[in-house]
């Protein structure tokens, strides 16, 4: 009898020393990664995370991206397979079809111009840039395009406006009203005053959330990203959400299903004869 409580009382002594390691352990690690988080900050500061940021951003001149999409605009959900071709600063093409069908809409987008044929209808569509402005109903420009699908952050914009902090252990960057360094902006006198967020993981310096905050309008458009994968020694997102939300609300849900980095891309645009051009 003795024995069995002798042996009760260590196995419960045993239990206890066990149960407190794992505390300990447990907030050592909470300890570390806040650490580990804010040591930056503190010590080399917001040049230190956004550079890092950069460094890690998706490096490329040529992209191709096979992909399924979830498309819900104002409670009508659509089911769309496609691809993405991107020429780096230049040109964004982009083939959707429905689900196990053939090609039912194609798209060639430049940083002034925007084509779209209509297979369903026969007809094709060739205006400005401005028509996607006008479309989504929201502030966006060409250099956004490729930086939303990508995860990575607007190129050619200034990068001394940000703040930085920490939310839900992340580095969170902002800022206000960030501008265009380049000289020829056609969209420029368009564009409003911005808020632009960006969550950023303190371990791979990847966004994995972005979102831009017109303060007039008060409308928002906001982008995660998750289940990175290598790709050519890079992190890529495979998975794409982007949330519009104003007066039309826009879910987009894409799974990146190949991607192929710096393989020199096609971008076959031909208008049928028998189309038949949509007006504006």
């Amino acid at each position: 009898m003795k024995l069995k409580y002798s042996l009760r009382k260590l196995r419960s002594k045993f239990i206890y020393i066990l149960i407190y390691i794992l505390i300990l352990f447990f907030f050592s690690q909470c300890s570390f990664e806040r650490k580990v988080i804010k040591q930056p900050i503190k010590e080399q500061g917001i040049d230190f995370v956004f550079t890092h940021l950069k460094q890690n951003e998706l490096k490329y001149e040529w992209l191709n991206i096979k992909f399924t999409a979830d498309i819900l605009i104002n409670k009508q959900n659509h089911s769309l397979n496609g691809t993405i071709r991107i020429k780096k600063d230049s040109i964004v093409w982009l083939s959707l079809s429905p689900a196990l069908g053939i090609e039912a809409f194609r798209v060639l987008i430049t940083n002034d111009s925007l084509k779209m044929l209509n297979r369903i209808n026969n007809t094709y569509l060739s205006t400005n840039f401005r028509f996607i402005y006008d479309f989504f109903k929201t502030t966006l420009d060409f250099d956004m395009l490729p930086a939303f699908i990508t995860g990575n952050d607007f190129p050619y914009y200034e990068n001394d406006k940000f703040k930085i902090s920490i939310d839900n252990h992340k580095y969170l960057l902002s800022t206000v009203g960030r501008r265009k360094l380049r000289k020829v902006a056609k969209l420029n006198e368009n564009l409003k005053v911005l808020i632009q967020n960006i969550w950023l993981s303190p371990e791979t310096f990847k966004i994995n959330s972005m979102s831009i905050n017109e303060i007039d309008n008060n409308k928002k458009l906001i982008a995660y990203y998750s289940n990175f994968k290598v790709i050519e020694n890079q992190l890529f997102p495979h998975l794409v959400k982007i949330e519009i939300s104003g007066k039309d609300k826009i879910n987009i849900n894409l799974k990146y299903n190949k991607v192929i980095i710096d393989e020199k891309q096609e971008f076959p645009f031909n208008i049928p004869e028998k189309y038949s051009r949509i007006e504006k």
